[in-house]
């Protein structure tokens, strides 16, 4: 729920908790050394074929 009924001020209202995600997601991940898995990292390279 974006707390609100009214269908036009969804994303609006959504922002906050949007970017508080994304900042909590950010700094879990910066505490970690792995690198973030890409699509790209794992894929065969034609050289390697």
């Amino acid at each position: 729920s974006a707390g609100t009924d009214r269908h036009e001020l969804t994303s609006w209202k959504s922002f906050p908790s949007i970017f508080k995600f994304f900042a909590e997601a950010s700094e879990a991940r910066s505490g970690s050394q792995k690198p973030a898995l890409t699509r790209r990292s794992h894929r065969i390279k034609h050289e390697e074929l």
